[in-house]
Parts: C-alpha cells; sequence; structure tokens
C-alpha cells in the first residue's frame, strides 16, 4: 500500500486499475478520456469533433470548478468521469454535478460504475 492510500481507499483493490483525479498536466489523459465517452457513448463526433486545444484543457483541469476522473489499466484509460463542481446560492455549500461517467464494455466485470464513483466521492471527499 503506498504512502497515499490507507483503509477504504476504493483504489486499493487488488486488481490492477489506478483511479486518480486529472489536473493540469494530464491533457493526454484527457484526451483519452474523451475519445472512451466518444466510444461508450456512440457519439464520436460530439466528444471529438470540435475537442478544445491542449491550453483550454489544462486550464479545465487545473480549476475548481471541473473534476475529471480517469481508471486506467496498464497506461489505457479504460473509464471515467467528468463532474462540475457548482456554489450553491442558498447556501455556503457547493454540490458536485455528474456529467459523463463510462467504463469501456471490455473492462466492465473488472471496473464498476460504482467503483468509479466510490472513488470520486474517496478523492474529492
Amino acid at each position: 500500500m503506498s504512502a497515499m492510500e490507507r483503509p477504504g481507499d476504493p483504489r486499493c483493490d487488488a486488481d490492477d486499475v489506478e483511479i486518480r483525479v486529472l489536473g493540469r498536466d494530464d491533457v493526454a489523459t484527457m484526451d483519452a478520456l474523451l475519445d472512451l465517452f466518444g466510444e461508450v457513448f456512440g457519439d464520436a463526433a460530439e466528444h471529438a469533433g470540435r475537442r478544445p486545444d491542449a491550453t483550454y484543457l489544462a486550464r479545465l483541469l487545473a480549476g475548481d470548478a471541473f473534476i475529471a476522473i480517469a481508471a486506467s489499466r496498464g497506461g489505457v484509460v479504460v473509464g471515467g468521469l467528468a463532474a462540475y463542481v457548482l456554489s450553491k446560492y442558498e447556501q455556503a455549500r457547493s454540490e458536485i454535478y455528474l456529467y459523463d461517467l463510462a467504463v469501456a464494455p471490455s473492462h466492465r466485470a473488472a471496473l464498476t460504475r460504482d467503483r468509479i464513483m466510490r472513488s470520486c466521492a474517496y478523492l474529492v471527499g
């Protein structure tokens, strides 16, 4: 178990899937996640047709209003989610709005959507 992992961490399962929040330097992984969304949702044109440039994606990933989580196996993105952090007006709090969640069909037995969601709650909790 690494220094960042602790008991109860949903990323500590025995398989070889790594789940992590993407940051400013993860533009290539975000590109791969967008490709996966297009493949899984059957809408590659929407997710790749007018993709923003690397500067835009780096700024998006560095900000506080967007969360991208990628699940990778052997360096290949096999699942992930995209979400927005919404500041509430009626109380001093924020909520996370889940926008996209996908798992490659070939990895659905090993990587469930539930596991990605538990990782999201753990990582941004």
